[in-house]
């Protein structure tokens, strides 16, 4: 959930950086905002793939329990 939050904001930031005419196209940190966001969603799939390739934590059934 948190991950989808940041990246709703992060988008968000990045859209008001690139848009000419608003308060943030001054600072030219269009790039910044870019890669942020690349990479927080890329982390995301780092994250989802780590927890598929430990397996479950106990002896419930794959995709059972925490």
């Amino acid at each position: 959930m948190i991950a989808s939050v940041a990246t709703a904001v992060l988008i968000v930031l990045m859209n008001m950086a690139f848009t000419p005419g608003s308060a943030y196209e001054g600072l030219h940190l269009g790039w910044l905002a870019e890669r942020v966001t690349f990479i927080e969603i890329l982390a995301w799939y780092v994250v989802a793939g780590w927890r598929f390739f430990r397996g479950p934590r106990s002896g419930a059934p794959f995709g059972v329990g925490g």
